[in-house]
């Protein structure tokens, strides 16, 4: 579970040099009073605090003139292959370069200005000792095709999960391709509950912003959890709140739903409240191969919206813009369910009908969901 920002921000006094935490501690106010969210103020202020503690008592940020002794940090989260045969280091080390190199663009751009010098954000100039290049990569995502999920994989676990606002939040990072504080940031009021499926908006408060949602999967569950919500009637409630006074919930908190959910079900298990012999193994096959975290489940949804979307599509469900370069990266690394059933027919294992049907079948679901976004956008629009 990723920790929690008022514990990083407590170790900012343990810095040995005392200009190096001051000069943390300047940082981390200026992103608070920025609007920054706190996952953004949590990552830069832990890459930080590790490279003060790594230059440790003689050395301060304004010592910095070099490349090497950046550098030097960088290469200490470099893994042998018998570690880390995948190179997740690589990912590990430019997240740690991109913290420390927005770090120093804010210290000599704004932290070590003068009122009437500092400029804005947009026009900060990379220092000279700091423009390092990332180390590139062939590996577009943290997770292999069998590490993910699939929709029906989903809902099969979801079935064991006691309480109905967690069924609604695990079922809503899918159906949205959301991040953990998208899910949280939601209110009652951001929902519209239909016949047969829901929509709405993501608060702008978000990341990415505001953009229309639909609900499919989860909307059963949203539905009965919205009825049985403690403050229903009131608008402005979060809808995946504190299940015992209503309260809003961190982020953070989604990862121990699922931290809990796979816990539960190893114990329903070994204590034999799984008879059935194939949901057994059925379980016993997610417990060993899926990432039981809510940022696998965007991933799994976005890369399964992928195969039957069109590009411009999945960026606006995702809510990314519209000259992101994101959706290649989910739509190169798959297969795609057309190549994959001619592999498939080519060799017998299913017919010329089969793919037709769910070639019809996709198309038909893209269409749907095309349609139904138009609608919620133009009401989006109507209302605002």
């Amino acid at each position: 579970m990723p920790t929690k920002l008022t514990t990083t921000i407590s170790k900012i006094a343990s810095i040995p040099n005392s200009v190096n935490s001051e000069l943390v501690n300047d940082f981390y106010e200026y992103m608070k009073n920025n609007g920054a969210s706190e996952r953004h103020q949590n990552n830069n202020l832990k890459v930080m605090i590790a490279y003060a503690r790594f230059l440790g008592t003689d050395v301060s940020f304004y010592n910095i003139q070099k490349k090497e002794p950046i550098i030097a940090f960088l290469d200490t989260k470099i893994k042998n292959t018998e570690v880390d045969p995948d190179k997740k280091w690589i990912t590990t080390w430019n997240h740690n370069l991109h913290r420390i190199k927005h770090f120093f663009r804010w210290l000599y751009n704004y932290g070590d200005k003068k009122e009437e010098e500092r400029v804005e954000q947009s026009e900060w100039e990379t220092p000279s000792f700091a423009r390092i290049k990332e180390k590139r990569t062939k590996r577009l995502s943290p997770y292999s095709e069998t590490e993910l999920w699939e929709r029906d994989e989903i809902l099969s676990i979801v079935k064991y999960e006691p309480y109905l606002r967690n069924k609604a939040a695990l079922t809503l990072f899918w159906d949205l391709d959301a991040r953990n504080h998208e899910i949280t940031l939601l209110k009652i009021k951001h929902i519209r509950i239909l016949e047969r499926y829901g929509e709405g908006e993501i608060p702008h408060e978000s990341k990415t912003g505001t953009g229309p949602i639909l609900l499919t999967c989860s909307f059963p569950y949203v539905r009965d959890w919205i009825n049985k919500h403690p403050f229903k009637n009131s608008p402005d409630a979060r809808l995946i709140c504190n299940l015992h006074n209503g309260s809003p919930v961190r982020p953070e908190v989604m990862w121990t739903i699922m931290k809990q959910l796979r816990s539960r079900i190893i114990r329903m298990l070994k204590n034999g409240s799984i008879t059935d012999k194939k949901e057994r193994q059925k379980c016993e096959y997610l417990l060993n191969t899926k990432k039981w975290n809510p940022y696998c489940i965007r991933r799994s949804s976005i890369s399964s919206d992928s195969d039957y979307l069109p590009e411009y599509a999945l960026k606006k469900k995702v809510r990314w813009s519209m000259n992101s370069k994101q959706g290649s990266r989910y739509i190169k690394r798959r297969m795609g369910n057309d190549l994959k059933q001619k592999i498939l027919v080519q060799n017998g294992i299913i017919s010329e009908q089969q793919v037709e049907r769910n070639r019809q079948f996709l198309i038909v679901l893209g269409v749907v969901w095309l349609m139904l976004l138009t609608i919620s956008t133009a009401q989006n629009v109507v209302i605002h």
